[in-house]
């Protein structure tokens, strides 16, 4: 049997057509996909914590620390204010801040700046967020002029 022969006998392969561009591999895992709104969040992000079962920080990458506070069920604008500010009366600045009305609602994610927070509340978030020794605290301290 000549070559030409054997490779008559042998049916030629069939190429297949190239998947779809996007289609993930069949033997490769899919890379996770972030929503939009998630990338945007955390891509600016240097370190976040759960400070405690109310309050979530963050660090951003410009060294701002950004808080927010889940109210408690019943919560008003003014008890929300004297638990994490120390004054019922900042209220009003912190609806504001919010784009709220006076109706708060135990769902709402309140954003309170980090100046306007008890100073114990303060501590613990830097505390949390950025524990004794780290790279994130000395640059947060350096760049925000904190001792």
């Amino acid at each position: 049997m000549t070559s030409a022969t054997k490779n008559a006998a042998i049916p030629a392969a069939q190429s297949k057509p190239s998947p779809p561009v996007g289609t993930p591999h069949p033997y490769r895992p899919r890379e996770p996909e972030t929503p939009p709104a998630a990338a945007s969040k955390t891509a600016g992000t240097i370190a976040s914590a759960q400070v405690n079962d109310e309050i979530r920080a963050r660090l951003t990458k410009d060294y701002q620390i950004e808080v927010i506070v889940s109210p408690h069920a019943g919560d008003a604008w003014t008890r929300l204010a004297r638990r994490v500010t120390g004054d019922a009366r900042h209220w009003h600045e912190l609806a504001r801040i919010n784009g709220a009305n006076e109706n708060l609602t135990s769902e709402a994610r309140v954003r309170v700046p980090f100046d306007m927070l008890k100073l114990e509340l303060q501590q613990e978030v830097v505390g949390k967020l950025l524990p004794k020794g780290s790279a994130a605290e000395a640059d947060w301290k350096r760049m925000s002029g904190q001792r």
